[in-house]
């Protein structure tokens, strides 16, 4: 992966030369080759991984402690508690690597949305509407 880390300029590859590429490698090298060998839990720690390592090469340490003590407490959760993986996945920083056009904005006025919606039906109590 030094290859992919390092930008050659005229032989050197010191940590001056350093790029933040590594989340580069991982999407354009590392995922389409393992297609399907890594599980999405696998995918999810190499992508934190790798943003953490471009943060770090980018001198950015703080964004990447605060990534890296967000997956902590995510993998703690889903360890020790009953919220298991689907509410301890939310903890994390790293964006969903799910394709989709809608944006995470309008998906989260669609949810909270149905949500009200849902919570009528129950209750009775009106909803915000759109």
């Amino acid at each position: 992966m030094k290859t992919y880390l390092v930008t050659r300029q005229a032989g050197q590859t010191d940590s001056q030369t350093l790029t933040a590429v590594a989340e580069a490698y991982l999407t354009s090298v590392l995922l389409p080759t393992q297609a399907g060998r890594l599980g999405r839990r696998g995918e999810r720690e190499l992508r934190t991984l790798a943003m953490a390592i471009d943060y770090l090469v980018s001198g950015e340490v703080a964004q990447a402690a605060d990534l890296l003590m967000q997956r902590f407490k995510a993998v703690e959760l889903a360890a020790v508690s009953d919220a298991g993986w689907q509410v301890a996945q939310h903890l994390e920083l790293i964006p969903s690597s799910e394709v989709t056009a809608t944006g995470e904005d309008e998906l989260r006025s669609a949810a909270r949305f149905e949500r009200d919606v849902v919570r009528y039906r129950r209750t009775g109590a009106p909803h915000a509407g759109r």
